[in-house]
């Protein structure tokens, strides 16, 4: 058995007499025992993935170029999904004091709260608070009008309002 893939007649610089030579005495191993046939096959497919994977290294480079670059967008994907997440608190902090203050101007005014008297599906109101229709809060409204009569702050002061509202 070792005889036959001993005696060879090799080429110098012939890459695949060697493979030729392995793969003749897996096949005799296979025949001569018949009941280790499994592992000459198993042998030769390894030899056979390593032999293919020998052969890959062009498309292997490009696949790793590929999934650097998929790596690289991954990363740009989540800085953006990250500011966005930032942006997004920041909206909704800026709504939940817009709601508050509306919240407060209601009930300084009497009206609901919730939806100023415009929603008869309203929980609090069912439609019927409309600004005048409950008693104002007094507390609330000491509050915002001590707020807004303090010196040195509001427009009389020769401060300029934050938001666009008033640009002409």
């Amino acid at each position: 058995m070792l005889e036959s893939a001993a005696v060879s007649t090799e080429q110098p610089g012939d890459p695949s007499t060697p493979q030729r030579a392995m793969d003749g005495f897996l096949t005799d191993f296979a025949r001569q025992n018949p009941d280790l046939a499994w592992f000459a096959q198993l042998v030769a497919m390894q030899r056979q993935a390593a032999a293919q994977v020998q052969s890959d290294p062009p498309e292997l480079e490009a696949a790793r170029v590929e999934v650097a670059a998929l790596v690289e967008q991954l990363h740009q994907s989540e800085a953006r999904a990250e500011k966005l997440q930032r942006h997004a608190r920041r909206l909704a902090e800026e709504l939940d004091d817009a709601q508050e203050r509306l919240s407060d101007l209601a009930a300084i005014l009497g009206a609901c709260g919730l939806c100023w008297g415009e929603d008869r599906g309203c929980r609090s109101c069912r439609g019927r608070g409309k600004p005048g229709m409950f008693a104002p809060e007094p507390a609330t409204r000491s509050r915002f009008f001590a707020e807004a009569a303090r010196p040195g702050e509001g427009p009389a002061s020769g401060t300029k309002p934050t938001d666009n509202s008033e640009r002409s």
